[in-house]
């Protein structure tokens, strides 16, 4: 699913990168007005939105490797009682237990 990261070079490659991950439409489309979203299909938004988030935070943290980003999961759960599952509900804790982690203020 992920593009090769060889083919990024600097910031200029990271679009193509996303847009090959993600082809345009495929998770959430803007233009589409929230008051006018069905029940049924605000769910499947917002389920698309939860799996994005992880699997963007699962791709970034990777970056650190496998053992780095289970110890970062396992200290915001201790120490901010959110497990990895319940991130994308809860970004801002989350923001501020990485900016406590890393060191600096967000």
């Amino acid at each position: 699913m992920y593009a090769e990261r060889s083919s990024v070079e600097g910031m200029g490659g990271m679009d193509s990168l996303i847009e090959s991950s993600y082809p345009r439409g495929s998770l959430i489309d803007a233009s589409v007005n929230p008051s006018s979203v069905r029940p049924e299909n605000s769910t499947k938004l917002s389920e698309r939105f939860q799996s994005a988030v992880l699997e963007a935070l699962d791709y970034g943290l990777g970056v650190l490797g496998e053992t780095v980003r289970q110890a970062i999961y396992s200290y915001i759960d201790l120490k901010h009682q959110i497990k990895r599952e319940e991130i994308p509900e809860n970004l801002d804790v989350f923001r501020k237990a990485s900016a406590g982690l890393f060191g600096f203020v967000c």
